[in-house]
């Protein structure tokens, strides 16, 4: 009930900020994306929690933009070898800024409230149009340390892009086949 009514607070926050006329700050780490290497073909965004004392809850917000349409994953773990997190009974949930319900009321896109992962967690695949999104993670420091994780895009193909190129293939075999017909 407590995870409901943090989420509840945060979704409300996120709707008065959405209608506000001047630029509120966010409330949570807004995640810049991480360089790229040399033929890197994903893009990706780190975040960690910092060092937590052993038994404290966690219930963290991490906003990241999305440049264009890519299918996103995520993982999370300890930040060390050593089992520190546990997620059973905590979870995640993805939220779109721009998912605003009628009556004002925000929604999350994607929601797993009750994890059955202890020491790891991992969502996705999702396939998700350039946005701003929000990633809630929830649950305890069984030891001392720090969680880190990873959120992962791949770039796809714009479904108009794919319209194109099957529009252009059938044109090439069509094509293909007058040219047979008259030799």
């Amino acid at each position: 009930m407590k995870h409901l009514i943090k989420t509840l607070a945060v979704a409300a926050a996120l709707v008065t900020a959405a209608g506000a006329q001047a630029q509120a700050p966010l409330a949570f780490p807004f995640l810049p994306m991480d360089p790229g290497a040399p033929g890197q073909s994903y893009n990706a965004w780190s975040f960690t929690s910092g060092a937590q004392a052993s038994g404290t809850s966690f219930d963290d917000f991490y906003g990241f933009n999305i440049p264009d349409y890519e299918s996103v994953t995520f993982s999370i773990g300890a930040a060390s070898n050593t089992p520190t997190v546990d997620f059973n009974g905590g979870g995640y949930a993805l939220y779109a800024l721009m998912d605003v319900m009628p009556g004002g009321d925000s929604m999350p896109f994607i929601i797993n409230p009750v994890s059955d992962d202890e020491y790891s967690m991992t969502g996705g695949a999702w396939n998700l149009a350039s946005g701003t999104y929000v990633l809630e993670v929830a649950g305890t420091f069984i030891a001392d340390g720090a969680y880190a994780g990873q959120i992962t895009g791949q770039p796809l193909p714009e479904p108009a892009d794919l319209l194109l190129a099957v529009t252009a293939l059938g044109a090439m075999v069509a094509v293909g086949t007058l040219r047979k017909r008259k030799a």
